[in-house]
């Protein structure tokens, strides 16, 4: 199944980079790395960094799944309130989970300046209310936010309408976020793991998985045959097809475009990253050639087709919503795409090894920080394959608790 289609922006941006060839041999290595998106880019350079033995395989080209359709906005923030999920699961583990984020958008910044790839620019977040009583619960969400030192301002309505082009009962202002080019940085990972020694191949798919007492032999659709110590799958929704028990995931299929260059963006300060507190939201950056990025729209996932039928519709509601939260931006569209992505009950992802599958290290970095998620699930295996214990390691635990 297509991850995307219509016309993804980064791919026609940054144009394919480089290809690899598919797998033609078996071979043996110490971990095998089942995605070659931003998740498996990041752990995959992570771990040869470490003087690991890696291989990656990709089904389809590398970076062309679910990070080619990512808009690739870098927030601390999670969808789900922190309030929510302290009571969910616990103040413990909520606050934890919020302040990973923050960590993890330095580590990405390091990476994209180490790599010299990625586009990272700092930006501030503004979470406006869509409503009145919004208005109250995103108030009583950022005295929770401030009470656990997170970096956050109130915007008054007033103060909302003196800056920005449409009203608001008022919004977050967060200090720490970052928009990034995911596709652009996924191969500079991956060519820097491969400088370093890593093995990667396309257009190869795992199709089983057996267990035995040396380690894991993974079988592939071209038939030539893998044998691991380890295996890390990292293949967004699709990986749950390898996952022996059943987590709470939802699918979602969300739509994008990215507008022809702009000159001015008045109405837009500071040009920050901008969402909302309806569910489904809209979200909205821009880019480092001067375009502006809108979102959302989001449904239910059925199948590829019933969510390609509904692009043009879609596009049409973005292009209405643009003209309200910035009428004084005119929108020329250039690029309009959609993709199928996967969202938790609890908004946050799954990483680390399942007890029944010791061998297996999965990074479902499900939700909206992918990106964030990605740079703490390599931290998380790095450290397992040392015996060595992450500090974020239960937050994000299969077995994690509930309060």
């Amino acid at each position: 199944m297509d991850l995307t289609s219509g016309y993804p922006f980064w791919p026609a941006k940054n144009g394919f980079l480089k290809t690899y060839e598919p797998l033609d041999r078996s071979l043996a290595c110490e971990v095998l790395v089942l995605g070659g998106g931003i998740t498996g880019a990041c752990i995959a350079r992570s771990l040869v960094e470490d003087g690991r033995d890696v291989v990656v395989l990709d089904r389809r080209n590398f970076g062309w799944g679910s990070t080619c359709g990512s808009t690739a906005l870098l927030m601390y923030e999670i969808d789900t309130h922190l309030r929510d999920l302290i009571r969910e699961t616990g103040q413990g583990l909520a606050v934890a989970a919020y302040r990973s984020g923050l960590e993890a958008i330095e580590k990405v910044e390091g990476l994209c300046r180490t790599l010299g790839a990625g586009e990272f620019r700092r930006r501030d977040t503004v979470y406006f209310a869509s409503t009145a009583a919004d208005g109250e619960i995103l108030r009583d969400e950022f005295e929770t936010r401030r009470e656990f030192g997170l970096p956050v301002e109130w915007i008054s309505s007033e103060d909302f309408s003196r800056q920005f082009d449409f009203p608001a009962p008022g919004a977050i202002r967060s200090r720490v976020a970052a928009e990034i080019d995911a596709f652009q940085l996924t191969h500079a990972l991956l060519a820097d793991g491969e400088r370093r020694g890593a093995r990667l191949f396309a257009r190869t798919e795992a199709t089983e998985c057996h267990e035995r007492e040396d380690g894991l032999l993974v079988k592939t659709d071209r038939g030539p045959e893998i044998c691991c110590g380890h295996v890390v799958v990292a293949c967004g929704f699709e990986s749950l097809k390898y996952l022996r028990r059943s987590v709470p995931v939802r699918l979602t299929s969300s739509f994008a475009l990215a507008s022809e260059p702009i000159r001015d963006f008045a109405g837009w300060p500071d040009r920050c990253l901008l969402w909302e507190s309806a569910r489904p939201y809209c979200y909205a950056r821009t880019t480092s050639d001067g375009r502006g990025l809108l979102g959302g729209e989001d449904v239910p996932f059925q199948n590829a087709l019933a969510r390609d039928a509904l692009l043009p519709a879609k596009v049409e509601r973005l292009e209405r919503r643009w003209r309200a939260l910035f009428p004084r931006i005119p929108l020329e569209l250039a690029f309009p795409w959609t993709g199928t992505f996967a969202e938790t009950g609890d908004g946050l992802p799954y990483i680390g090894f399942p007890s029944e599958q010791p061998r297996a290290f999965f990074a479902l970095c499900y939700g909206g920080n992918g990106i964030t998620y990605s740079v703490l699930a390599a931290e998380m295996l790095r450290a397992a394959l040392r015996s060595e214990r992450h500090p974020y390691a239960d937050v994000y635990s299969f077995e994690r608790k509930k309060a």
